[in-house]
């Protein structure tokens, strides 16, 4: 089996004759998750953008280590630790950047609980997940795993737009920090697949940045907001 990048969308096809990569960095992604991903039957053009990343995540992860349950003991280890944020580790080498950025997301951030109208599907994509293995101690953790990151999508994703056109949502581990005001003093851009913050107003030392977590908030009425961010 194999993945093909066809209208921004990972399609599954069960002959694998070729697959084509946006760039080098997800063709070395892929080939490392690729074993768990193409055991799973997916109709992923059919998904919800949340739902593409929350398996992409799973993936990624399980990717870096390789085998399920090297992830399940970084991930018990990192929960008998004491919390650690992106600002406690050293990204200048790249070794281990990825588990550190790994540790940094699980670990640093703020998460919240699925939305409502999330929640009922999880059960599905779970169970799809477990499929990967027939080890019961693995598959309760896979479910577990993946119901943290999307706790971790929800409350923590910025969409990148480019040309008023939004190309892409990520996690970023900095940028999560900002706290959120519907007057801001800071605003982002994408660039290159890249937020760049840049500062609206002069802002005193030792002041706070603030961001707007809801790009479409300036013409929202209060009540809106208020019950948007309730959720955020």
């Amino acid at each position: 089996p194999g993945i093909f990048l066809k209208n921004d969308f990972l399609i599954k096809f069960n002959s694998f004759i070729l697959a084509m990569f946006c760039s080098q960095q997800c063709m070395t992604i892929g080939r490392r998750f690729h074993q768990f991903e193409c055991t799973i039957e997916l109709d992923i053009e059919n998904e919800s953008d949340i739902f593409q990343m929350n398996h992409r995540m799973v993936f990624e992860a399980l990717g870096i280590f390789e085998k399920i349950e090297m992830l399940k003991d970084f991930m018990e280890q990192l929960n008998s630790q004491t919390q650690k944020t992106i600002f406690d580790l050293d990204l200048s080498d790249a070794i281990d950047c990825e588990k550190k950025l790994l540790l940094a997301t699980n670990s640093g951030l703020q998460r919240n609980s699925v939305p409502p109208k999330l929640a009922p599907l999880m059960a599905s994509h779970s169970s799809l997940m477990m499929s990967i293995t027939s080890n019961e101690s693995h598959k309760k953790f896979l479910s577990d795993f993946m119901k943290q990151q999307m706790e971790i999508l929800v409350t923590n994703t910025f969409g990148l737009v480019e040309n008023e056109v939004e190309i892409g949502s990520g996690i970023f581990p900095f940028a999560s920090f900002f706290n959120h005001s519907c007057a801001p003093n800071i605003t982002r851009i994408t660039v290159d697949g890249q937020l760049i913050f840049i500062v609206l107003r002069p802002i005193q030392i030792n002041h706070q940045l603030f961001v707007c977590y809801r790009e479409e908030f300036h013409h929202c009425p209060s009540q809106q907001r208020r019950e948007e961010l309730s959720t955020s």
